[in-house]
């Protein structure tokens, strides 16, 4: 219902911004890592279909608030990683790719997550998009030669 819908944007906005404000912090060399700990901790109650939702729908407010946008979405995408959550993981490295697609850190991170899916080929695929954004990523070039080997 409506109230429920609204009460998960803002639950969803106040964890955003508890990231945001860690890494902040971290940026500034002021560490709270309790902060980001206590937000990372809320991920797993997140419901990642509504999360996504809100934050694709209300992209430009939250690309304004938050100029870092694009690492808060990778950092809550690792975090499931970390959860063996890979449904997840892909859901929201996947939003970070529809909201960031000229950014070669997006595909590098979902193609991570693809491969831990089993996903090889689409992994490969986005390791070479990574690179052909950023010709110099080393991770997607470390991966691209250890999946070449295997």
């Amino acid at each position: 219902d409506a109230i429920t819908s609204a009460s998960r944007k803002l639950y969803i906005n106040e964890l955003v911004h508890l990231i945001a404000d860690w890494v902040d912090k971290e940026n500034n060399k002021k560490w709270q890592p309790g902060d980001y700990l206590l937000a990372l901790n809320y991920i797993p109650q997140v419901d990642v279909e509504v999360a996504v939702e809100a934050i694709a729908s209300e992209q430009e407010r939250y690309k304004s608030l938050y100029p870092n946008l694009v690492d808060l979405i990778n950092r809550a995408g690792y975090q499931y990683l970390r959860l063996k959550n890979v449904p997840s993981a892909l859901e929201v490295f996947r939003l970070n790719i529809s909201l960031f697609p000229d950014f070669w850190n997006v595909y590098d991170s979902y193609g991570e997550a693809l491969l831990e899916n089993g996903d090889r080929d689409s992994a490969i695929r986005n390791f070479q998009k990574a690179l052909e954004l950023n010709p110099d990523s080393k991770s997607a070039q470390d991966m691209l030669k250890k999946l070449d080997k295997e």
